[in-house]
């Protein structure tokens, strides 16, 4: 589930603009993006469903309170990913006979994890 929403356009740049600025509101995220208002929407409600990112709400007494969202821990650590992806593919594309690459997971979310993993590969 975690591989299919990290798939979705959009969401690496949103967490990467998160992960760079700390805590940003909605219209921040749309200006800077550039993205349609309805796609974010959708995109950040499953990022806090998801424990990804958290919404922030001014308590103001306005029609409209400014809502912040901010990477939680957990989606820090989901954004270490992406930089897997880019250590793999760089595997991949460098033509070396034998390589290997190894990938410790600690304590992700909820589900805590104590496990390190060694990939090799051979051409």
């Amino acid at each position: 589930m975690l591989l299919k929403l990290l798939t979705k356009k959009n969401v690496r740049e949103v967490l990467e603009l998160l992960a760079n600025h700390g805590e940003l509101y909605f219209s921040e995220i749309f200006k800077t993006l550039e993205i349609n208002q309805g796609t974010l929407n959708k995109l950040m409600t499953e990022l806090i469903e998801n424990d990804i990112v958290k919404k922030r709400t001014e308590e103001e007494e306005v029609a409209l309170p400014k809502a912040y969202y901010s990477l939680t821990d957990y989606g820090k650590d989901v954004l270490e990913v992406y930089d897997l992806e880019k250590k793999l593919e760089g595997k991949k594309s460098s033509g070396n006979s034998k390589e290997s690459l190894k990938i410790n997971i600690e304590n992700v979310g909820s589900n805590s994890l104590n496990n390190s993993f060694n990939f090799s590969s051979k051409k």
